[in-house]
């Protein structure tokens, strides 16, 4: 190989020096949501506040996810009214989790009614992901980009409501994502119970609207917030409210 003439030299040099105070101008975007090598552990404080206009629910609660072999992760939920429940579930290639439905290879997110529903933890955990799947390389305060995630319906099914995701703050103390977007969809409510004679209900027009705020430190999920509104018909609207939080325990 030739001999570097000095020209070149200061050429190179110059370059690294600009490469690396380039480097100072946005943060690497490789976040990541819970658990990512074999026999780590993730522990998420969660609470959640649903209101319709019948009544409202409040719960709170622990959501673990220990990391297995492979793409493996068990979840453990406990509830502060005492319920407990324990998950082998999976990791997708995009990141999300899924849970196999019982005696077959069909996950959760699918459309069918068969899989059983993911715990809204793991739901909401799973839109995070989802959020930052087109994620730059490198983001700064004011960057936004498009995204989907997916919201659970009733009969296990699901719908994908574009949002705009927003760089809200970007430093060493970490990034701050916000998120906002709506979908409108026909929803057929489910059948009545008095006999085959009985007609199906007419669809209704249904509004979903998704608001999430995520703050990552050090690349990694620290706490998230957010609503989901479900709207209802159009001459009386039925709106179904879902306040939710989560929040990093123990990253290990």
């Amino acid at each position: 190989m030739a001999a570097m003439t000095k020209r070149a030299f200061q050429a190179v040099v110059a370059g690294a020096i600009f490469a690396l105070a380039g480097a100072g101008v946005g943060s690497a975007a490789q976040v990541t949501v819970g658990p990512q090598r074999s026999g780590e552990r993730s522990v998420f404080d969660f609470s959640s506040k649903s209101e319709t206009p019948r009544e409202t629910e409040n719960v709170e609660g622990t959501l673990t996810l220990t990391r297995g072999e492979r793409s493996s992760v068990r979840i453990d939920i406990v509830t502060d009214n005492g319920t407990t429940s324990s998950i082998d579930a999976h990791y997708e290639r995009s990141g999300t989790v899924t849970v196999p439905a019982p005696d077959s290879g069909v996950s959760a997110q699918s459309q069918t009614p068969e899989a059983p529903p993911l715990p809204f933890a793991l739901q909401r955990l799973n839109q995070i992901v989802e959020l930052t799947a087109r994620m730059p390389a490198a983001v700064q305060t004011g960057d936004s980009w498009k995204a989907s995630v997916t919201v659970p319906l009733p009969r296990g099914e699901t719908a994908s409501v574009p949002v705009t995701v927003n760089v809200a703050a970007e430093s060493d103390a970490g990034i701050d994502l916000e998120a906002h977007g709506e979908s409108h969809l026909l929803f057929s409510p489910p059948a009545p119970s008095g006999g085959f004679d009985a007609p199906p209900p007419d669809a209704v027009q249904m509004k979903l609207s998704v608001r999430t705020t995520a703050h990552f430190t050090g690349g990694r999920l620290d706490k998230a917030a957010g609503n989901l509104q479900s709207t209802f018909g159009a001459d009386k609207p039925i709106t179904i409210s879902s306040d939710w939080s989560l929040a990093l325990e123990a990253p290990l």
